[in-house]
């Protein structure tokens, strides 16, 4: 696995350097994204106390810790779109995806 993953970044031009600059991005926005979250108006999971294409942007933003359990895929494959150490610190952002998916999945 470390030999493709090496090959693959070479041949993309991908330097260790911007992963490190990426992961800060990342952890930046979902701290970002919780306190918009304890902020929003009102009860409902709606960011903007109505479902909006911000609370699609920021679910799928959240997807990126660990795919919904709604979504069918091998159990490797889900191990590979998971991480763990993102997903104890932000669970709190994993139950809010879910209860926005479980409120508005079937609009």
């Amino acid at each position: 696995a470390r030999l493709g993953t090496r090959a693959f970044m070479a041949k993309y031009g991908i330097r260790a350097e911007g992963a490190s600059r990426e992961a800060a991005s990342l952890d930046a926005a979902l701290r970002a994204l919780r306190r918009a979250i304890e902020t929003r108006p009102g009860a409902a999971p709606a960011l903007l106390g109505e479902f909006s294409y911000a609370d699609i942007c920021a679910a799928s933003l959240v997807n990126i810790l660990q795919r919904p359990s709604h979504l069918k895929m091998d159990d490797a494959l889900r191990r590979v779109y998971r991480d763990p150490d993102r997903c104890a610190t932000h669970g709190d952002l994993l139950q809010w995806r879910d209860a926005l998916v479980a409120a508005h999945r079937g609009l």
